[in-house]
């Protein structure tokens, strides 16, 4: 019979991990899966080794700075990840009644920047820069106090917040930066029309499909792990 990694030592390897101080929950995951995978391959060749025993071998392979290499190398795969599921979705979004609906969206806005006078956009662009500006202060504060949160009630911190405050944040960040003074030339009023047409309709996407579908995977995880 193959020996197995039990559920108390798995709990050890989490202790392990965390006190090499590994930031991300989701990150400790797969550094713990790793482990657990490792040892018992281990204990394949080797039975009569003890788990510690088989723990620290495993632990040496990182090589002499632990797990700083692997957990800014898994970082990145998982930020990657998610980036990459996010924008999946957003393609997934795009079909032809929908993709239609957007083409009429890119008309609206189109024409009514066409409508709109220099001296009023200028005016507007304060204004719209200012309530971006709002937004994304409340946004900062709103993860800060999630955050805060999370640990007092001494939750895991997942990487997976961190990615989706970056989905949530960047929009109001290019539609605050890009201003409204470069539709003087109505060479570039089609440009500005499709840019805001895009981030708008990424805004619609994220709220209304990724953050839930994200969330939803991070609730999965945490039932998954109350359960073992």
């Amino acid at each position: 019979m193959e020996r197995k990694v039990t559920e108390e030592e798995i709990e050890q390897l989490h202790q392990f991990v965390k006190s090499r101080f590994v930031e991300f929950y989701d990150v400790e995951l797969e550094l713990v899966d790793h482990l657990a995978n490792g040892i018992e391959t281990q204990w394949q060749e080797n039975p009569e080794l003890s788990f510690e025993e088989a723990k620290q071998i495993e632990f040496k392979k990182f090589g002499i700075f632990g797990f700083t290499g692997i957990v800014e190398k898994k970082v990145n795969e998982l930020t990657n990840a998610y980036y990459q599921q996010s924008f999946n979705q957003l393609k997934a979004f795009f079909t032809l009644p929908k993709l239609a609906i957007s083409v009429v969206l890119y008309l609206f806005v189109y024409q009514l920047l066409q409508l709109l006078s220099y001296d009023w956009i200028r005016g507007l662009n304060e204004s719209f820069r200012s309530i971006l500006f709002g937004i994304i202060i409340i946004q900062l504060i709103r993860l800060y106090i999630q955050r805060n949160k999370r640990r007092k009630n001494k939750e895991k911190e997942w990487l997976l917040y961190s990615v989706l405050f970056n989905l949530e944040v960047w929009p109001y960040y290019l539609l605050a930066f890009i201003g409204m003074p470069v539709i003087i030339s109505s060479r570039l009023l089609w440009f500005c029309a499709l840019i805001y047409t895009i981030t708008i309709l990424y805004i619609y996407v994220l709220k209304r499909i990724i953050v839930p579908k994200m969330q939803n995977d991070i609730e999965k995880q945490k039932n998954k792990i109350l359960t073992i």
